[in-house]
Order: C-alpha cells, then sequence, then structure tokens
C-alpha cells in the first residue's frame, strides 16, 4: 500500500489555536470536546508561561467560557470550582457564572435583571435573553418564567424566536391552554419543532382540542428525538451521552400512556361531568389512579438528580394540568396527585441542597392539598409533615423539624391510635412508678420486655394507620436523640412505642440497638454518671436498694484487707458493669429482631450484633474486678439462647447465610474466653462450612495454617466436626489442602520464612519469566484435580439480598452458579517480580475458559489487606445506599486478598491495569531523554544536597522539580481515551476514585503510595491501590518518615485538569469524609478482628510472654486499640493526635470542610514532600 507522510497535517493541527477551537466547538454545543481544547490550551498557556513566552496567565479570559461548558455537562463541582481558580477581577458575567454553577439561580436571576435593564450597547441582547429564561427555568419559578417571557416578547418583538421557546414552556407548565394555543397557530412554531419544550407543547395541545393526528404527532416528536442518540450510540459512553435524550423519550411514553386513558370510545362519544356517575366516570378515575401509580414507579427508574428526575416531574403536572381542565369533576384527585409530585420535586430539589427551591415546591403541594390537610388521608398528612420536617433538619434547624413533628402528632389527637398509644402510655409510667427501686438508674433500665410480642394490642388498627404513625414517630425520636433533646428514659419510652405499633420493624429495632449500644459506651466513657449514692452503698442486703443483692464478691485480696474507701470504688465499678451489660444484652436482643424482619441492614446489624455479644462474653472472664454482676452470667445465656431460637434453627431461624456478612470477626473470635460462646461460634462456622464448603475451606486458611497453637487447633476442630456431619466434605477437605499446600510452597520459595537471618531471607530467583514446575515440582502436570474454585471476588465474596423479600430470602443465592469459576489447570509460566519479597504472578484457566491471574506474596502479613479490602467493600456499600454518592458511580476498586497463614497469601490481580511508574516514565522518555529514570534523579539530589530539613526543601524546589516539570500525566488520558465523551468520563472517574481513596488512605492510615502502588485502569481511568502491609501509620516508623496523608504530586494534580483539587476533587473528597463520619461506627465495626486477631508485627514476641499475659492479649491487643482509636478519631473529625493542627473550636473537631482543607495542604505542600524518601516519587 502507498504510504503518506502525515507530518504536514500533524504540524497544521499543532498550529490550529486551541482556544479558537473550544470556543467554536462551545458554539456548536460540542462540551466535551470544548473541554478537551480547553484543556490542552490550560496546559499550553502555563508552559509558555514558564518559559517566559508570555506575561501572566492568558487563560484567564476563559475561565467563564470553562464555566459554562461545565455547566452544560452538568459537572457543577467543577463549574463551583472556577471560582477559586481566578485570578483576574471578577465581572457580572463571571459572578452569575458563579451562583448558577452554585444552583443560586434566584440570586443569578437578579443579575440577569439589572442587565436587561442596562443601557450599555456592547451587551449581546439576544444571547443576554435567553440565559435569563434558561436561568428562571433552572429556578422552578414556572409563574415567574410565564410573566418574564411575556414582558420580554413585548418589550423585544425581534426577538420572538429566542423568547418563544421558555414562553411556550411556561404556558404549558402554568396550564395557560389558550396562550399555548394561540402562541402554537403562529406560524413560526412550526419550523421551531426542533425545540423540546415546542414540541411538548404541540402535543399537549393537541390532547386538548382531540387533534387525530395525535398519535402522528408523537410519532414525529419520536424520530426528532433520536436521532441525537443514534449519533451517541458509536463510542462507548454511548449512556452518559444520550441519557438527556432518554429523559425526553420517557417523557413521550409517559405522554402515550395518558393518550391510552381516552382510547375508549365511551369517553369520546358520551359526556362527563360533575353530575355523571355511570360506569364510564368510574372507570376513568380508576384509570387515573393507575396512570399516577405507572408514572412514579417509572420515576424510580430515572437517575435520582434534580436536573434529570424535575422535567419529568414538571411535564407530568402538566398533562394532569390538562385533565383537570378537561374533566372537572375528577379535580380531587388531580389536586392531591399534583401536590404528590410537587412533593416529589420538593425531596429532589432537597437532595441537591437547592434548599429555596424545596421550599417553593413544598408550598405548592399545600396549594395543591387545600387549606385544610386534615381532610386528605394520613398518609398524606404525613408525606407532608415529614417532608417540611426533614427539609428544617437539613437546613440545621433541628429545633424547628422536631417541633414540625411534635405538632402533627398532636393534630392527631383525635385519632384513635393516637388516643390507645396515649392511654397505654400512661399504663406503663403508672407501672414503673409503683415498681420504682431506688437502685435503679432512671435512664439505663428499660421497662419493657424487648422479646415480648408488643404488637398485640395494635392488631385492632389497619396497617396503613399503624405505617404513617410509625413514620412519625421513628423520625421524630431519631431527631431527637440526634439533637440531644431527650432524657435516655423518654427516648427509651418513644422507642418502645415505635416498636408497640408493629411496622418497619427492621429500622426500629436497629435504632433501638444503637441506642442501647450509645447509652453503654457513654457510661463506660463517663463513669461518675452512673455514680452511687452512699444510701445504695450502705443499705442492708435484705433491702431493694441494697447493691449487695445484685453483685456476688470474689476473694482476689490474698490475706491483704481493703479499706471502706476502697470496698466502695469496687462495689460502684461492678453495679457501673451491670448496668452496662444490662444494656449490651438489650442491644444484642434489638439488632437479633432486626435480622428477624429484613436485610436492608444485614450489613450493619450482623456484625455489630456479633461485636457486642462478644465483647459482652469477655466481661464474665474479667480477672481483675473484686466484685462483678450477679446477673451478668444469665445475660449472657439469654444472649446465647437467642442464637439457638433465632438463628441456628433449621425451620424458624434466619438463613446460615446472614452470618457471611461477618465472617472475619468470627474468626477472630474462634478462641473467645467465654465457653458458650466460643462453642457458639464453632456451631456457626461449621454450618457456614457445610453450607458453602469451597469458599469457607478458602478462609478457614488463615485459621488453619495459624501459629498460634490455640487458634489452629480450633480450626482444626470446626473442620473435624463439620467432616463428622456431612461426609462428602472429606474428599474436598483433603483436596483443597493439598493444591493450598502448593500454593503455599509457591509463595515461599522451597524455603520457610526464617526471622533470625537479617540478610539472604528469601532463596532469590531471577526476575522475569520463569517455570512453574522449577519453583514447586509437586505441581506435577499442572492440571487441578477435583472441584477447586478460582481464588477471585466472584467465586469467594458473597452476594447478600438487599430486599426483605421473606418468600425469597431461604431461596437467595449468594453465590449464583453463573459467577462460579473452577480451575482447571495452572499455565506452565509464572512471572517473578523483581522485588524484595519477590511476589509471583501464576496464571490459572478456569472450567468455563476465563482466564486469571493470581500473585502469590509471601513474608508479608496479608490480613491487614485482607481486612482493608473489607472496609473497601463496607464503604462501597455504603455509598451505592446514598442518593448523592450512587448517582455518580462513587466506589472503590477492589480484588481479593486470601491470607493462606500468618506470611503467606494469593492477592487476585486486576486486569487492564498499568502502574503510574510505568506510564509516567514512558511519557517523560519521550520529553527528557530514553536515558531519564524516575528514581535516580531524587536519589542523586538528596544524598549529594540533604544536609539539613532546610537544604533538602531548597534542593528539592530549585534543583529536582525543574527537571520534571510540565508533568506528563495529563497527557496519558488524552492518548489513551481519544474520543473527547470518553476522555471526560475516564477523568471523571479519575477524580472520583482519587478522591474516595485518598481520603479512605487517610482514614486508615494507608502509607507506601509510591508509583507501583496506584494503578490505572486502561479501560476506566480510574485509580486502583495495591499493597495495603503500611496500614495504621506505619508509615510514621519508617527510617524516613512519610508525612503527607496521601500523594498529591504535581503528576496526580496535572491529571485533573485546569480545576486541580478545587472541583471534583475536593467536593469528592467532602463527600467521602461526610459519609464516612455519619456510618462511623459500622466501619469501625470491619476494624474490630484487629483487637483479637491482631498483626503480626504487632505481636511477634509474645512467643516470650507469659501465659497470663498471652490471655491478656488474647482479649485485646493494646496496640491494636490504639490504632483504631486513632481511626475513630479521624473519623469523628479530630486531629490525629491531641497537639497536631489543634482546631479552635469548642468541641476540637473539625468541619469535614476544614478537614479536608487541612489535608490537601498538607499532603501537597513542598515542604512535606521535600521529606519524603527519593523511592517514593515525590517529585513526580
Amino acid at each position: 500500500p502507498e504510504i503518506y507522510d502525515l507530518g504536514p497535517i500533524d504540524r497544521l493541527l499543532k498550529d490550529i489555536p486551541k482556544d479558537k477551537l473550544a470556543i467554536l466547538a462551545c458554539k456548536c454545543r460540542a462540551n466535551a470536546r470544548a473541554l478537551s481544547y480547553f484543556d490542552q490550551y490550560y496546559f499550553e498557556t502555563k508552559n509558555w508561561s514558564r518559559k517566559g513566552l508570555v506575561k501572566g496567565n492568558s487563560f484567564d479570559a476563559y475561565w467563564t467560557s470553562l464555566q459554562k461548558v461545565y455547566m452544560a455537562l452538568d459537572d457543577s463541582h467543577e463549574a463551583a470550582g472556577v471560582q477559586m481558580r481566578r485570578t483576574s477581577p471578577i465581572t457580572v458575567t463571571d459572578e452569575i457564572a458563579n451562583l448558577e454553577s452554585a444552583g443560586r439561580f434566584d440570586k443569578a436571576s437578579t443579575y440577569y435583571e439589572s442587565l436587561l435593564c442596562s443601557t450599555d450597547d456592547r451587551i449581546d441582547r439576544k444571547q443576554l435573553i435567553e440565559d435569563a429564561l434558561r436561568c428562571l427555568s433552572n429556578q422552578g419559578d414556572d409563574l415567574r418564567l410565564y410573566e418574564r417571557s411575556k414582558r420580554l416578547m413585548e418589550e423585544y418583538p425581534m426577538f420572538r424566536r429566542s423568547i418563544l421557546p421558555a414562553a411556550v414552556e411556561a404556558f404549558w407548565k402554568i396550564g395557560k391552554w389558550d396562550e399555548l394555543d394561540a402562541a402554537l397557530n403562529n406560524n413560526s412554531c412550526n419550523s421551531m419543532l426542533e425545540s423540546t419544550s415546542i414540541s411538548q407543547g404541540s402535543l399537549l395541545n393537541a390532547l386538548r382540542n382531540s387533534t387525530p393526528t395525535v398519535s402522528s404527532r408523537v410519532s414525529a416528536f419520536w424520530e426528532r428525538s433520536i436521532k441525537p442518540l443514534s449519533i451517541a450510540m458509536i463510542d462507548r459512553s454511548a449512556y452518559f451521552r444520550g441519557y438527556q435524550t432518554l429523559l425526553v423519550l420517557h417523557g413521550i411514553q409517559d405522554y402515550s400512556l395518558a393518550v391510552e386513558i381516552l382510547s375508549k370510545k365511551q369517553f369520546e362519544t358520551q359526556e362527563l361531568d360533575e353530575n355523571t356517575t355511570d360506569v364510564a366516570r368510574r372507570d376513568l378515575e380508576e384509570r387515573l389512579r393507575s396512570l399516577f401509580s405507572t408514572w412514579s414507579k417509572r420515576n424510580k427508574l430515572v437517575q435520582p438528580s434534580l436536573m434529570s428526575l424535575e422535567p419529568l416531574l414538571a411535564w407530568q403536572r402538566s398533562i394532569a394540568l390538562l385533565y383537570m381542565e378537561k374533566y372537572p369533576f375528577v379535580k380531587s384527585i388531580l389536586c392531591k396527585d399534583i401536590g404528590s409530585m410537587w412533593l416529589a420535586s420538593a425531596d429532589s430539589a432537597r437532595e441537591a441542597r437547592c434548599f429555596d427551591r424545596s421550599f417553593y415546591c413544598l408550598a405548592q403541594a399545600q396549594k395543591w392539598f387545600g387549606p385544610d390537610l386534615l381532610k386528605h388521608n394520613l398518609e398524606l398528612q404525613v408525606r407532608c409533615t415529614t417532608a417540611q420536617a426533614v427539609l428544617s433538619w437539613e437546613q440545621g434547624e433541628s429545633t424547628e423539624a422536631i417541633r414540625c413533628l411534635t405538632a402533627a402528632i398532636q393534630r392527631l389527637q383525635n385519632h384513635r391510635l393516637y388516643e390507645h398509644l396515649e392511654t397505654r402510655k400512661n399504663k406503663n409510667e403508672d407501672i414503673r412508678r409503683k415498681t420504682n427501686n431506688p437502685y435503679h438508674h432512671p435512664d439505663a433500665e428499660p421497662y419493657f420486655d424487648i422479646n415480648s410480642d408488643t404488637c398485640e394490642t395494635c392488631s385492632e388498627f389497619e396497617k396503613p394507620e399503624r405505617e404513617s404513625f410509625a413514620k412519625l414517630k421513628i423520625l421524630l425520636t431519631r431527631y431527637t436523640e440526634e439533637a440531644a433533646a431527650g432524657t435516655p428514659r423518654a427516648l427509651l419510652n418513644m422507642y418502645e412505642e415505635c416498636v408497640h405499633l408493629g411496622v418497619n420493624q427492621e429500622e426500629v429495632y436497629l435504632l433501638l440497638a444503637r441506642y442501647y449500644d450509645k447509652l453503654a459506651n457513654y457510661y463506660t466513657e463517663n463513669p461518675q454518671v452512673l455514680k452511687l449514692s452512699d444510701k445504695v452503698l450502705n443499705a442492708s442486703c435484705d433491702s431493694p436498694a441494697s447493691i449487695d443483692s445484685r453483685i456476688v464478691k470474689l476473694d482476689r485480696s490474698r490475706g491483704r484487707p481493703k479499706s471502706s474507701s476502697q470496698d466502695k470504688k469496687d462495689k460502684e465499678i461492678a453495679h457501673r458493669e451491670d448496668v452496662i451489660s444490662k444494656l449490651m444484652e438489650q442491644s444484642v436482643l434489638a439488632f437479633g429482631n432486626s435480622l428477624k424482619w429484613g436485610v436492608r441492614y444485614l450489613e450493619e446489624s450482623m456484625p455489630r450484633m456479633l461485636n457486642i455479644w462478644f465483647d459482652l462474653g469477655t466481661k464474665k472472664c474479667l480477672e481483675t474486678m473484686t466484685y462483678y454482676p450477679r446477673a451478668i452470667n444469665s445475660r449472657i445465656e439469654s444472649t446465647v439462647r437467642m442464637f439457638d431460637t433465632l438463628l441456628l434453627k433449621k425451620d424458624s431461624g434466619l438463613p446460615s447465610y446472614y452470618f457471611m456478612s461477618a465472617l472475619s470477626l468470627l474468626l477472630s473470635r474462634v478462641c473467645h474466653p467465654h465457653s458458650s460462646i466460643c462453642d457458639k461460634t464453632s456451631r456457626i462456622l461449621e454450618q457456614l462450612l457445610i453450607d458453602y464448603p469451597h469458599q469457607m475451606l478458602w478462609r478457614l486458611q488463615a485459621v488453619l495454617n495459624d501459629d498460634l497453637e490455640e487458634r489452629k487447633k480450633a480450626g482444626e476442630r470446626i473442620v473435624k466436626s463439620a467432616c463428622k456431619k456431612s461426609q462428602s466434605l472429606i474428599p474436598l477437605f483433603q483436596n483443597y489442602q493439598k493444591q493450598i499446600t502448593l500454593l503455599r510452597n509457591m509463595c515461599k520459595n522451597f524455603t520457610d520464612y526464617d526471622p533470625r537471618r537479617k540478610q539472604g531471607k528469601l532463596k532469590k530467583l531471577g526476575s522475569g519469566a520463569n517455570r512453574v514446575l522449577d519453583i514447586e515440582p509437586r505441581f506435577g502436570n499442572l492440571m487441578i484435580e477435583g472441584k477447586f474454585v478460582a481464588p477471585i471476588q466472584s467465586s469467594i465474596n458473597p452476594i447478600l439480598p438487599t430486599e426483605s423479600d421473606y418468600e425469597n430470602l431461604k431461596q437467595h443465592q449468594i453465590y449464583p452458579e453463573r459467577y462460579m469459576s473452577f480451575i482447571k489447570r495452572v499455565s506452565s509460566e509464572c512471572w517473578i517480580y523483581n522485588s524484595l519479597q519477590q511476589p509471583r504472578r501464576i496464571e490459572m484457566v478456569c472450567e468455563d475458559g476465563k482466564t486469571i491471574n493470581i500473585l502469590c506474596k509471601a513474608h508479608d502479613d496479608l490480613r491487614k489487606d485482607s481486612r482493608c479490602i473489607e472496609f473497601f467493600n463496607l464503604l462501597n456499600r455504603i455509598l451505592r445506599r446514598s442518593g448523592i454518592s450512587s448517582a455518580r458511580f462513587f466506589e472503590i476498586s477492589t480484588f481479593l486478598v486470601l491470607p493462606l497463614e500468618n506470611f503467606a497469601g494469593i492477592i487476585e490481580m486486576v486486569p487492564n491495569c498499568e502502574t503510574v511508574r510505568s506510564i509516567v516514565e514512558k511519557l517523560y522518555k519521550e520529553s527528557l531523554g530514553p536515558q531519564f529514570n524516575v528514581h535516580e534523579l531524587l536519589k542523586k539530589r538528596m544524598t549529594k544536597d540533604q544536609n539539613t530539613d532546610a537544604d533538602s526543601y531548597q534542593s528539592f524546589v530549585e534543583k529536582v522539580l525543574p527537571r520534571v516539570t510540565p508533568p506528563v500525566l495529563q497527557e496519558f488520558y488524552k492518548r489513551q481515551f481519544t474520543e473527547p465523551i470518553s476522555w471526560y468520563m475516564a477523568r471523571l472517574a479519575y477524580a472520583r476514585s482519587l478522591a474516595l481513596t485518598s481520603m479512605v488512605g487517610y482514614i486508615v492510615g494507608l502509607g507506601d503510595r509510591h508509583l507501583d502502588n496506584i494503578l490505572i485502569d486502561m479501560d476506566a481511568g480510574r485509580i486502583v491501590h495495591v499493597d495495603f502491609n503500611l496500614l495504621f501509620h506505619q508509615a510514621d516508623l519508617l527510617p524516613v518518615p512519610e508525612v503527607v496523608p496521601f500523594r498529591l504530586t504535581q503528576n496526580i494534580v496535572a491529571a485533573l485538569g485546569p480545576m486541580g483539587t478545587e472541583g471534583n476533587f475536593r467536593k469528592f473528597s467532602e463527600i467521602a469524609v461526610r459519609i464516612m463520619r455519619k456510618e462511623k461506627e459500622l466501619l469501625l465495626t470491619t476494624l474490630k478482628p484487629f483487637l483479637h486477631d491482631p498483626c503480626c508485627e504487632w505481636t511477634k514476641d509474645r512467643e516470650n510472654r507469659g501465659s497470663k499475659e498471652r490471655d491478656a492479649e488474647r482479649d485485646g491487643n493494646k496496640m491494636a486499640k490504639e490504632r483504631i482509636e486513632i481511626v475513630e478519631r479521624k473519623l469523628k473529625g479530630f486531629p490525629r493526635s491531641g497537639n497536631q493542627n489543634k482546631p479552635l473550636t469548642v468541641l476540637n473537631a473539625f468541619s469535614v470542610e476544614a478537614q479536608v482543607d487541612i489535608l490537601i495542604e498538607e499532603a501537597s505542600d513542598l515542604y512535606n514532600l521535600s521529606q519524603m524518601y527519593y523511592g517514593w516519587s515525590p517529585h513526580i
């Protein structure tokens, strides 16, 4: 074939100014392409400025244009970040763009009004009018849009075609049907059907006038709308690119469903009015109810964002307004449904934190419901009240929210269910007063039995009534607790009422269990609250107030008499433990009842219940107390019975897979000191091994091969007992042990790890490709015998149910066959990486043809990696439940880590990823020459010039950074993702994943984030982190301590684009921290196994300790507690230590925004980076 020289064409394309191309792309509405050109121009101007070719920043003139591009892409975070990047004085146009990007359309419209009143001839009036009307439309004030568009058409008749789309939209939104008809009959509208609002108005007008061409108009509108979607389908970002078109098509289908209501002939031939009582009228009412129900279900399929939902809701309200005009006798039905749609708009606006718009929507809803809301059904009253209360709460008006809910309940005082609850409350108060005991703490002793069937007396009331009351009561109780607006006794009374109503039981019991746990922790941290009076301490044993009737004295004095004051202190300690153990018992029982009623909160209820249960059992084994509570043993036994009756019964109990949500916690407590709890834990693990043998045999390896003999024997007992109950386990267990033993040998290179030798620990093999048989000859012919499940996430991690469908929970498959992969053979070659531990990659071929790669690694405690991945998986599930994050596909990339023993294990390798080092090194070699090496440049400078910290900083800034400037990582995204929309989506994924992994890494103290431990997904562009060996701030103990919280070097920042850290990175970081703070108790539960199965380096000298000290260590490792306490401090917003960056606030805690701001500053500070180890590559 003939070869053409494309060099001149490339040079021509490079010579075309990128800023001019960006402006032209904006005019063509190719927003992603415009953004790509702006990005290129930004980095070009930075390079020109560094070289002295231009003065100042020539990009300043384009910040507003860039902001508009981000707004067109619905990227509000980047648009809002522009104002932080501007260096030139802000104009009125800039201020409008800032307000619109922040969602403050009310203030932006005020600026537009002032500009329209201006007499400046330089203003583009046509463009200004279009922008002003678009702002009013986004504001959601349809009446104001109607008035403004009419006035503008009178003032500027020459711009009628520009104003008409907004005017037509206002006409059909507020039901001005005659004006809509007049506007659409104008000849100019026929040539403007490409406008979505005019096409929608045309459809509504045709329906109103019963035009016979309705179906043809629908088809024409459908064809016009589908064209952009067919163009968008050419690349892999088609769904994102064509989503707005999909919403238009969604609206057309909603219209078609409405047209079907009038399809019956009786609606066309028979006049219907308010005096009609025949079958046709009743059929119309029923069809309208069905239509609104269908619309509501369809809206749940749309992305939960204001920009997606609000256009559909406005369109549906307009169709309902049209039916109201055609059939006035159904006004009562339509008013209620239109009001409900306004409530949905209020919820959507509130979640987008557009509080003014949400308040406006609530006012519109109340207008449609009418002045007397109490005439409507109870469900609608409650929905309206809760929307108002939640809006007040989100705005920080906690007192107003509580008053709103309290007043709503008071307004229902004539309801029979309200009277029933008040009567029952007074009766319980009388019982409590009669049985009052001076010993009882007024807040810590609940007076209702959590296991009793509290819903019997509510059976006479209809379920919808109880659901409505429960919704109000639950929300009021939650807000009262979070605002600290009630005493513990009052809150327990409120929770008891919620339980008594007998609906939403899973959530109610979960909230009650949380509160019991919160009380127990509070009394533990504040023992003075439970201090006893002298009257109680000195009461005789026969008195009901006697403390001696509640505690047992243990003879540990060893002949040494104690003073009376010390004896009193010991009694107070025992009393406190008695109260706390009671609360812990109630918390365990409440979590158990929550699990009985559903699985929505399974991943929270199960781990927290087990953790409290294990801690309660440990209290019985305390050996340092002179007194201990008499009832503590009975309380432990009651929780054990709960596990028997509720969770382990074959017929009436819950499925065994519930325990898979807390498997690591169970494995860490196989040697629990309390015999009953230890036996029950073993029974649970036995049942899981019988039900899910392939996955459990992988998970049990860390216990079966543990260095601690007691844990090893416990694991063997579990396997032996399970094999007795299920004989089919025996050959499967033998096969797994054989194959896993070979994998362990692959990790260790024949020889065992010898910690006594400082040098030559490993039998070194050559890096690169090696034969598997040279490393482990016993792999034989490399064929796997029997069924051997692949060690990958899809085969090992369970898929837990998310909905509480009682009929399907028992049949739910947590390991569907379509996701299971079994190993067929092992590839004949493996790849050994050139590092200290010499990990080796093995390729395995599965029976379904899938090829997987695993990494065999020794001499690292992979339990840290495994639990870190569990932490990430739990956080991903929390993020999916959160509307603000699920709309943005906000999650961490994870993989499987399986410890096979204390210092060896296997890791699933993430496909299609490259290390940041390999990417940037290749790009730097192109610009700086093939001799460039990432490490050598900094290594030479640091070893030559580093005498003091100041010298290191000066050398870093003056000699090292200029050699690797400009950064190059942004160039990788431009080359890897050639289509503008795919490039934009990849950079969004990069910013999201970088923000999330940075914040999570800071929380768990993840270090060693050098360029080989950070990967980039070559398909999606997101960040993937590997190697979590330096966890919980262990990097602080390195010879060169790490002083930055995460990696935020110049290349990492450059790949974020012109906004740097001021756009998506900052906002997504704040979202991540805010969600983690909210769910801190659940996240900390994932780390609790470290307390009882601590890392090997934390307990490496336990072999030299006495048995008593080892027992104490088994109950709680001191170093593990300290590390987890640091994590807890950071989740609460406190600085990592008492003196580090101490904020000047009363509570000594940072706000979310302040915490993120400080972290970004620390991570990007050049002085901090100059103190980092050269191998970390702080200059790259």
